[in-house]
């Protein structure tokens, strides 16, 4: 693409908006941000139009702002499953409540989704995905936010013609999908910028994202804390998780993160039979990233 005509579309975002462009495009929501992005470090665009355009690059990442000191942590219940684990799910929301803590970010799998065995059977799979989102509608902790990050297994229910997300926000609206497949999930925590993803993967990080403090992820079911790039993984809060593994970094649980001047503060917490317990604590201070 030309300088030109990359100068155009940029000029399109500023009249009619990301999202009008971004679909007339039809493009990935990554590709879209990258040209704003290198547009916006062009030397022939002058610095208040480049002001302009990392305020748009801006407003399409962050989709919410949290003045909260504790946020709640949570990943890959998968309702529906036959490891998912209701008194897990219930001891973590009420070490949630015991800490004053209000907005909880679930890193994606809340559900199983469908059946593969039923791919073929339309009613038998759309059966079973209205009865998963039926158990969290009926079962699922009271008194929350509950911020939702899209895991594979969601995606499984547009199998079955189920508007999942949709569907459940409209009974429940403690419980809210952050953004469609592809779009990036940034949120603004007392002014540190925080990257929630499902799956983390081996790719670049996008320039536009170079000023993250912190990557969550989920998906891996296993505890871990990569120091170069800031980058947490939660573990999974069910029982489907590598039981013969002997690390503890595999045990189920959950997360509490702490925001204070001096860092972020994790902590990571596993269930014993009848406690829940306190696993470790770490702080993620902003120096030595990238």
């Amino acid at each position: 693409m030309s300088e030109k005509e990359m100068l155009k579309i940029v000029s399109e975002v500023q009249k009619k908006g990301f999202q009008n462009v971004l679909q007339k495009q039809n493009w990935n929501f990554y590709t879209l941000l990258n040209l704003l992005w290198m547009v916006s470090n062009n030397p022939i665009v002058v610095k208040e139009e480049q002001k302009n355009i990392l305020e748009i690059i801006q407003k399409e990442l962050i989709g919410y702002q949290f003045q909260d000191k504790k946020i709640g942590v949570i990943a890959d219940t998968h309702i529906g499953s036959v490891n998912h684990n209701w008194e897990y799910i219930k001891r973590t929301y009420e070490r949630f409540s015991k800490e004053g803590i209000k907005n909880i970010f679930h890193m994606g799998d809340l559900v199983e989704g469908y059946p593969r065995q039923y791919k073929e059977q339309k009613e038998k799979g759309k059966t079973i995905c209205e009865e998963q989102m039926e158990d969290i509608i009926n079962n699922y902790p009271k008194g929350f936010n509950n911020f939702v990050i899209i895991g594979n297994h969601e995606k499984t229910f547009s199998e079955y013609d189920v508007d999942f997300q949709q569907e459940l926000n409209n009974i429940r609206k403690d419980i809210l999908y952050l953004s469609q497949e592809g779009e990036i999930n940034c949120v603004d925590w007392n002014n540190r910028k925080i990257n929630l993803k499902h799956k983390i993967t081996k790719e670049p990080i996008p320039p536009f994202l170079q000023d993250v403090y912190l990557t969550i992820g989920g998906h891996s079911h296993y505890y871990d804390y990569n120091p170069k790039f800031h980058i947490l993984k939660v573990p999974t809060c069910s029982n489907n998780h590598s039981i013969g593994r002997m690390s503890s970094k595999y045990e189920p649980g959950f997360i509490i993160l702490e925001n204070r001047e001096k860092g972020i503060i994790v902590h990571r917490y596993g269930f014993d039979e009848k406690v829940t317990k306190h696993i470790l604590k770490r702080v993620i201070k902003e120096e030595n990233k990238y």
